[in-house]
């Protein structure tokens, strides 16, 4: 079977399994001869690498949390531009670990849904894309610190327990809106094994759905 362009975003809190999950998914669908790219955001450009910084401690964010939300969807216009798009264009299936939902969830925190959705529009505008499909790994804020701790990371400014019930409803919020593209909410609570076959199970059967529509070249939404 010939690769068909298909864009997968896996989001989540820190500590849902997002990375292990994004390589165990890559790997299956290569496994299968389909030719993947796993990228995730920020990205490894500029403005990514800066939000990097920032996130590690090495820079200080804006303290105004629009403007930081900001730089994560400047980064993601850059990412669309250098990586996502030229992928699904030479038919790929781009796998990108957190998009926008990530933005608007964690901006959700200071201001609307709208008001994020709006800045994209503002910053990215007609160059953006949806996702085919995007995977929300859901679990519990508790969770998510006591694997992160397990792991042995250092939390970042975000990762305290009252924002993450708060993000963790947003994103829940998002998931149930109609308008966002195919949103499908994954139990991040069983086990790795559990979650990835779950994952593998909805990915090939959104992406053969794919081949009963017509192919169309990827552009702005």
């Amino acid at each position: 079977m010939p690769t068909r362009p298909f864009f997968v975003a896996l989001e989540g809190m820190d500590g849902a399994g997002k990375d292990t999950v994004a390589a165990a998914l890559s790997q299956h669908l290569r496994a299968h001869d389909l030719s993947v790219v796993l990228t995730a955001e920020p990205s490894d450009g500029p403005i990514g690498q800066k939000i990097r910084a920032m996130l590690d401690g090495a820079l200080a964010p804006p303290s105004d949390g629009y403007a930081f939300q900001r730089l994560f969807v400047e980064d993601r216009r850059d990412h669309i531009d250098s990586c996502i798009r030229p992928h699904l264009v030479a038919g790929k299936i781009v796998i990108s670990v957190r998009y926008w939902l990530s933005t608007i969830a964690y901006g959700m925190l200071d201001d609307s849904a709208e008001a994020y959705l709006k800045l994209h529009r503002e910053v990215i505008g007609l160059d953006f894309l949806i996702p085919d499909l995007t995977v929300l790994l859901d679990v519990s804020p508790t969770e998510g610190l006591r694997r992160i701790k397990a792991d042995g990371r250092r939390f970042d400014w975000f990762a305290k327990l009252e924002k993450l019930e708060r993000i963790r409803a947003n994103y829940l919020t998002l998931a149930s809106r109609s308008d966002l593209g195919t949103i499908l909410v994954v139990n991040a609570m069983e086990s790795v094994s559990a979650v990835r076959t779950r994952l593998e199970t909805l990915a090939e059967l959104h992406y053969l759905r794919s081949y009963l529509q017509p192919s169309e070249k990827p552009s702005g939404t």
